[in-house]
């Protein structure tokens, strides 16, 4: 039976958004650049509690056009490995959907979001 595995060749640009993308969610060190050029847009969209579940599903959405080369598997593994990397291990397990977009994309896929914080 043949095995088959993936083959990452872009790998150091993977490595790199992925230290970019840790930063700007790491609450050690400088804080963010507000809505400079090329700075990701961090959406974390709480769901509702479904199925009796005991906390809220999260849902993470970055915007970023610097990984506009990049299939979407590997978008969505480096913001998973970006938010492991920088929130505790309950906050993780509340994340059930990861995706990265360009501007273009979230535009073309009806994503209506806000800068800035949240209402409360």
């Amino acid at each position: 039976m043949p095995i088959g595995y993936i083959v990452r060749d872009n790998s150091t640009k993977i490595a790199e958004l992925q230290r970019r993308l840790t930063e700007e969610w790491s609450p050690v060190g400088a804080p963010p650049v507000l809505f400079a050029e090329n700075a990701p847009i961090l959406v974390a969209d709480e769901q509702p509690v479904r199925f009796g579940t005991a906390r809220k599903p999260i849902h993470l959405y970055i915007i970023w056009d610097d990984w506009a080369d990049l299939p979407q598997r590997d978008r969505s593994e480096i913001i998973m490995d970006a938010y492991e990397a920088t929130h505790e291990a309950p906050d993780v397990m509340r994340v059930t959907f990861a995706m990265g977009l360009t501007r273009a994309e979230a535009s073309k896929a009806g994503l209506k979001y806000q800068i800035g914080q949240a209402p409360a």
